[in-house]
């Protein structure tokens, strides 16, 4: 498989949508190759949050993506455990390919490591929009994500919350305000026919 191929397939998607198509029906990969139906199944918020990298070229934004994941999962190493972490990125296989593929779920899971930190540290404004972002990609850290909320709710760290909730509402109701709500039945519909084509 070819560098980015991932990147690529969510980039073509949202340039679909940014030129008034439907994102999660048939559209056509930056490689030439055919997308099925559901062949992207984000929500419809990555969209928003994935419209200024589809704006530059995709090698570009899948560089700047990466650059991002690699940066905070550094920061959340050094840290917690004080030392680097980068190594990890190569030596660990699963990273490794990930990287390749340009995939987003090691920048989902060190928005979650980081925002975790974050809280720890009482810096809970900051926590709460880190944890809106990382769940554009709910299905890599909805159990994680929804124990933080809990525990937030039990300690009554409000800013937290309400930080979170003002984001994951703008985000939410935003797409809302610029596709109209048909995307989320596009979205549930994507979903339903996600898979290999």
């Amino acid at each position: 498989m070819q560098p980015l191929y991932d990147w690529q397939t969510l980039i073509a998607a949202i340039q679909v949508w940014l030129a008034g198509g439907n994102p999660y029906g048939e559209y056509t990969h930056l490689t030439g190759k055919a997308m099925h139906a559901g062949a992207f199944a984000y929500p419809p918020p990555f969209l928003l949050v994935g419209a200024p990298f589809a704006l530059l070229p995709w090698l570009v934004g899948g560089i700047l993506m990466l650059l991002i994941s690699a940066g905070l999962f550094e920061y959340w190493s050094r840290h917690t455990a004080q030392r680097p972490g980068l190594f990890w990125l190569l030596l660990w296989l699963p990273l490794t390919q990930g990287l390749w593929l340009g995939q987003t779920t090691l920048l989902t899971l060190a928005l979650l490591a980081v925002a975790y930190q974050l809280l720890e540290d009482k810096r809970d404004r900051l926590a709460g929009v880190l944890l809106a972002l990382a769940l554009l990609k709910p299905q890599t850290l909805m159990l994680p994500a929804a124990w933080m909320l809990f525990e937030a709710l039990r300690t009554r760290r409000f800013s937290f919350l309400l930080a979170f909730a003002t984001l994951s509402g703008l985000l939410w109701g935003g797409i809302v305000l610029v596709a109209g709500p048909q995307i989320y039945a596009q979205w549930v519909q994507g979903v339903r026919d996600y898979g290999p084509e």
